[in-house]
């Protein structure tokens, strides 16, 4: 062979992350874009509950949703097949379906009081309102276990993030321009999910393969733990919301809102070399293949950090000019840049949980996660009186630098090798200052934004000039050795 294994696998992967920029630069704007037509279309304190009944319902769909999606993935990736995915589809997507379903059953009645609970009244009708919305997003998301599993990555991506996207700025954009009353807002949360959705039905009923996966013991277990796992860790744009909307005003909760929603953009891109390895790891484990599994991760390591640096650097430099264009929100400039700590220090361990996942250590993996949950929940009661709302970032940041390297050091004990590579923790401690100055010198001036950016960009580039005589080999065509981990 002409090119190790290690060449072939940064190829594999610099190939997905190229080919998926497309549909994921695509969404980004539309997200962004339908972020600022929502907080034109009502007002500040209404736009704060909307987030935090759409926090609550994200709660649910991509707990369940990726709980049973696990369960799919698990089965595909390992017989990524029409003849074994149609059936475990199906069963999963129904048992995904009652989940959700029995549970907004259950918690529509008690709208008001949850609520009350919050003391936003305004939040128990969009409770009402986009619950037929987290059902479908529930399905879509289950979905995307069978497409990447399949390694159908853009069109997972697509499915799930592109045209819901899409559809919801463009609906959205009919809202403003109509002036239609504010609760049509769900109607067009719920259409943007349920058009795309329309594809994967026709998939499955119309599919020449009959019946279901049967399902065992082993398959509720898995998919009950990775919905625990999924609930738990969804921090932002998730639990984050619901201790903002109960801790402060629905002003405060509003700018949170921005915040977040741009944060979660952050690791847009890392997400799409992560669907390409999560495929890929249950396979070779399933194979025995620890050697190329080793590359992979460290692979997979390394453009999640370069990908996660460099575009939240590019968001911090036009940060200004993006939260003007939702409205009065310079205030919530500072959270932009305190949220990129969390996204920032969980990429150096990006494929630890995939890796604990698809070899089946669901009991650990969930552990850790209730940790993580502890630290997030935990920390804003007692650093409020001092941090104020920016103790969310900081539980979310002590979580992830606090238990990745217990995650990492599981995986090393049953696998023997280290994900986290000792030469990467002083890049990752320094980003991590970095992060907490740029913080503190965060203002409205619009010129201090390119200097935030590359600080915050820096540590990728460091790290590709550390990789880069592997980078220039790879691109060169020849073999490449694997770095030191």
């Amino acid at each position: 062979m002409k090119l190790s294994n290690l060449n072939g696998a940064m190829r594999g992967y610099l190939a997905v992350a190229t080919f998926g920029v497309g549909s994921r630069v695509g969404s980004l704007v539309a997200q962004l874009g339908a972020l600022f037509v929502l907080a034109r279309i009502m007002t500040k304190a209404d736009f704060g509950d909307m987030m935090t009944a759409f926090a609550a319902y994200r709660i649910i769909s991509y707990g369940v949703g990726t709980g049973c999606m696990s369960g799919l993935l698990y089965h595909v990736s390992r017989d990524p097949v029409d003849a074994t995915e149609i059936p475990a589809h199906r069963t999963f997507a129904a048992l995904a379906g009652i989940a959700v379903l029995a549970l907004e059953i259950f918690l529509l009645p008690f709208r008001a009081d949850i609520a009350a609970l919050f003391g936003k009244p305004g939040l128990a009708d969009w409770l009402l309102y986009l619950a037929p919305f987290g059902l479908i997003y529930t399905l879509i998301y289950t979905a995307t276990g069978a497409y990447d599993g399949r390694q159908w990555i853009n069109r997972s991506i697509a499915l799930a993030e592109l045209w819901p996207n899409l559809l919801r700025l463009v609906l959205l954009g009919i809202i403003l321009v109509w002036r239609l009353p504010v609760w049509t807002v769900g109607a067009a949360f719920l259409l943007s999910v349920a058009i795309p959705y329309c594809a994967v039905l026709f998939r499955l009923l119309g599919s020449p393969i009959r019946g279901m996966r049967p399902i065992r013991r082993w398959d509720l277990h898995y998919c009950a733990t990775f919905i625990g796992h999924s609930l738990l860790s969804m921090q932002l744009q998730g639990i984050d919301m619901l201790i903002v909307g109960y801790l402060f005003s629905s002003t405060q909760t509003a700018d949170y809102a921005i915040a977040g929603r741009i944060a979660v953009m952050y690791p847009f891109f890392q997400q799409i070399v992560f669907k390409k390895f999560m495929p890929r790891c249950g396979m070779l484990i399933a194979r025995g293949d620890t050697a190329q599994l080793v590359r992979e991760a460290l692979t997979c390591r390394d453009f999640s950090v370069i990908a996660v640096c460099f575009l939240t650097g590019a968001l911090l430099a036009l940060a200004p000019w993006i939260v003007r264009g939702a409205g009065d929100f310079t205030s919530a400039l500072a959270l932009l840049v305190a949220l990129a700590a969390p996204s920032f220090a969980r990429a150096f361990f990006a494929g630890g949980d995939a890796i604990l996942r698809m070899s089946g250590a669901a009991n650990f993996s969930i552990a850790i996660m209730f940790c993580s949950f502890l630290f997030v929940v935990v920390t804003p009661f007692v650093a409020m009186r001092w941090l104020h709302i920016f103790s969310l970032p900081l539980g979310m940041t002590l979580s992830a630098i606090v238990l990745n390297p217990i995650i990492a050091w599981r995986i090393h004990q049953r696998m023997g090798f280290w994900l986290f590579a000792r030469r990467d923790f002083l890049v990752l401690a320094g980003g991590l200052v970095g992060i907490a100055a740029m913080t503190l010198w965060a203002g409205p001036e619009p010129l201090r934004w390119p200097v935030i950016g590359a600080i915050v960009a820096l540590p990728g580039a460091i790290l590709i000039m550390m990789n880069a005589r592997q980078i220039l080999d790879m691109v060169r065509g020849r073999p490449v050795r694997a770095a030191q981990a």
